[in-house]
């Protein structure tokens, strides 16, 4: 189903999305979920920082930018092991 979201709305494969938000945010990338917003479409992106902590960011499907959030709705969380 992705792909074909992909294909009809000419959006960054999913691997693109990832590899670009790990790049910016200097972190591993664990994974990314297409999602709808409104009309628009958006990944969901899960990084991995090296000190251990999970953040989640939000980017443009159609462009590959990144969405900013308010500091208060940041969703970063160590992992506990």
């Amino acid at each position: 189903e992705t792909r074909e979201e992909v294909k009809a709305h000419r959006l960054i494969e999913p691997f693109a999305a990832l590899k670009s938000a790990a790049s910016q945010r200097k972190a591993e990338a664990l994974s990314a979920r297409l999602c709808h917003n409104g009309d628009d479409f958006i990944y969901e992106i899960t990084l991995l920082h090296r000190d251990g902590r999970l953040v989640h960011v939000e980017m443009e499907a159609d462009s590959g930018k990144l969405i900013s959030r308010p500091p208060h709705e940041a969703h970063d969380a160590p992992v506990k092991n």
